[in-house]
């Protein structure tokens, strides 16, 4: 989309932060309110976070392990551990959409909250750990996570669908 306007002269080059902030604060949570609302949220789709959290972790493994063989300086090992960890994932929600249809939608954003906390914790860990200034805090991640729009999102929906909070209270299903 960004590249269409661009070319098509409705949105110029500085206005790229503008459009990130307009979707990531937006319309993605607009988007993952909407469709988890609408769906029925099971004990099966509740493990999809943990789900999400468990393949990064073992990307992490994997890099880990590559690592072990090859000689890196710590900035450039760091690159490598976060590029095997990190899932963008929201990228393909619209075409999950168009394809698959809301359940698979709903089921997709479940995942990806997963991936987020593990962004914004255990990645963000590693590139304060990895990076040169020093001044990254992983405990102020989790906190930027948990009050992030994607991440609140699907809880108030599950708090208005449940009359209850999901993930405190994860054993009793959703209607």
């Amino acid at each position: 989309t960004g590249v269409a306007l661009r070319a098509s002269g409705m949105a110029a080059p500085e206005q790229a932060g503008f459009m990130f902030r307009l979707i990531f604060f937006v319309t993605l949570p607009a988007l993952a309110f909407t469709t988890i609302s609408e769906q029925p949220l099971t004990a099966g789709n509740m493990v999809l976070p943990v789900a999400g959290f468990i393949v990064n972790l073992v990307c992490v493994g994997f890099a880990l392990v590559y690592l072990r063989f090859v000689r890196m300086e710590p900035v450039r090992a760091g690159t490598v551990i976060l590029g095997a960890s990190i899932a963008n994932t929201a990228f393909v929600f619209p075409f999950i959409l168009a394809v698959l249809g809301p359940a698979a939608l709903a089921q997709a954003i479940l995942y990806d909250i997963g991936n987020a906390v593990f962004v914004a914790t255990i990645a963000y860990g590693a590139a304060s750990r990895f990076s040169r200034p020093r001044d990254l805090s992983t405990l102020r991640a989790l906190g930027k996570t948990i009050g992030s729009p994607l991440f609140l999102a699907p809880h108030s929906t599950c708090r208005r669908c449940c009359g209850r909070c999901w993930i405190l209270s994860p054993r009793q299903p959703c209607r």
